[in-house]
């Protein structure tokens, strides 16, 4: 869905202001994306275009010290993305200011309600959900981790009180919905000992 004028704006405020988080200038950022995607896509060119411009497919870096350094950098950019992007120069500005924030998401949660309330964000709480594999695998400290279980019991006692839920129930439940995301793993012969259980669908197997 194509974003309206107001959007883009927003949108634009909003990396804007991450920039400004990083402590980056626009001017920065640009050199930073014509680098990387210059470097990335010089097997797109000829070796005639890659020695006229004085590069190689082992290229690692862009010199961009001098004003010809930059001149020859905007050349490059321009060069490839006029003849191997589809996108026009403005969506691949607002793709790569989009990429830049996602690639920032930490900063989202220093952001105040009254920095959210500027920035046209609505602020969505969710509780984390952790397994025990992942849990053990994180880079959480072992407090952190004690301290994320100790919640996780307080929360369910808390929302058991609220529900008029009791602990059988959620244990009964898990049993069963185990039970038939496996059923599939039984053996007919197995599957009868069961019969209290069973169900039998029928249809015809017209070819």
């Amino acid at each position: 869905m194509a974003l309206t004028a107001e959007q883009r704006k927003w949108n634009e405020e909003l990396f804007r202001f991450f920039l400004e988080k990083k402590g980056m200038t626009y001017a920065e950022f640009r050199r930073e994306v014509k680098q990387d995607y210059v470097v990335c896509s010089l097997d797109l060119l000829t070796k005639e275009e890659r020695r006229k411009f004085k590069v190689s497919l082992k290229t690692k870096a862009i010199p961009m010290q001098t004003k010809e350094e930059k001149e020859r950098l905007d050349e490059l950019f321009k060069l490839i993305l006029s003849r191997y992007s589809s996108a026009s120069r403005r969506d691949f500005w607002f793709w790569e200011k989009h990429n830049f924030v996602a690639g920032n998401k930490d900063i989202f949660d220093t952001l105040t309600d009254k920095e959210c309330k500027k920035l046209h964000l609505e602020r969505r709480v969710h509780i984390m959900r952790y397994d025990k594999k992942e849990l053990s695998e994180s880079e959480y400290t072992k407090e952190d981790r004690d301290e994320i279980c100790r919640q996780t019991k307080a929360l369910l006692e808390l929302l058991l009180k609220k529900t008029g839920t009791k602990r059988e129930d959620i244990i009964e439940q898990a049993y069963l919905d185990f039970i038939y995301r496996n059923e599939n793993l039984l053996k007919k012969s197995e599957m009868k000992k069961f019969d209290k259980l069973l169900r039998y669908d029928y249809w015809q197997n017209v070819e």
